[in-house]
């Protein structure tokens, strides 16, 4: 875990958001300039509207880019909080985390929560989507410190094995999502989902030619605005 700590620093974690901020800002601008050049109120809306998006203080112009903003909150938190989860009980924060994760579903989907003020609305909004994000990550070093993928291949000793895990379990998590409409099981089913692709263990040259995943940030981010 000390080899992935050293990946934690603020230098390093500055050029990660400034990485992705720059994916977000290209889409944005790219997208308020398509709708202006289509007269879509929506944009730009105020200097006001636009630099609270611009700064992830909003998301009025895509309601999908609500996980940017904690994100960038949990990657400048990684150092302490990766440090606090290495030195303390694993199920006791996995336990509360867990409960912070399910409140924080409850207060958003009833919603029935009223805040006047501007700018207690917009911190009242950043908490609730950040705990709700805080679970996944949680889960994410928990996984780490406790080598639990590791310990999974030491189960399924053989490659074949592994792949074969791999594919039923994708399989499953799919069906699970089909019949559960519910994302509170959401940080559950994203594990299981990194879990079942690791153990498919795609061949060095899939690897080597593998664009794609480079491009996630950018092609995620165009994609929303063709749903809002």
């Amino acid at each position: 875990m000390s080899s992935k700590e050293g990946k934690l620093s603020f230098k390093h974690n500055i050029k990660r958001i400034f990485k992705l901020l720059l994916n977000y800002w290209i889409i944005l601008i790219l997208f308020v300039g398509l709708g202006i050049l289509l007269k879509d109120s929506r944009y730009p809306g105020s200097i006001k509207e636009f630099l609270l998006n611009f700064f992830l203080l909003s998301k009025s112009y895509n309601g999908a880019w609500w996980f940017l903003q904690s994100y960038v909150l949990l990657v400048l938190m990684s150092p302490v909080l990766v440090r606090f989860i290495k030195n303390h009980n694993s199920k006791l924060i996995f336990l509360g985390t867990g409960i912070l994760y399910f409140l924080a579903f409850i207060v958003g989907i009833r919603g029935n929560i009223s805040v006047d003020n501007e700018l207690a609305l917009m911190i009242y909004q950043m908490m609730l989507n950040l705990s709700s994000c805080l679970f996944s990550f949680v889960l994410g070093v928990i996984f780490v410190k406790e080598n639990i993928i590791e310990k999974i291949y030491e189960v399924l000793k053989t490659g074949k094995r592994r792949r074969v895990i791999g594919a039923i379990g994708i399989i499953i998590i799919m069906i699970i999502n089909i019949i559960v409409e519910n994302f509170v099981i959401d940080p559950i089913t994203a594990v299981a989902v990194i879990i079942s692709f690791k153990l498919l263990e795609p061949g060095k040259t899939i690897k080597k030619y593998w664009y794609f995943p480079q491009k996630i940030p950018l092609i995620f981010g165009l994609h929303t605005c063709f749903f809002t």
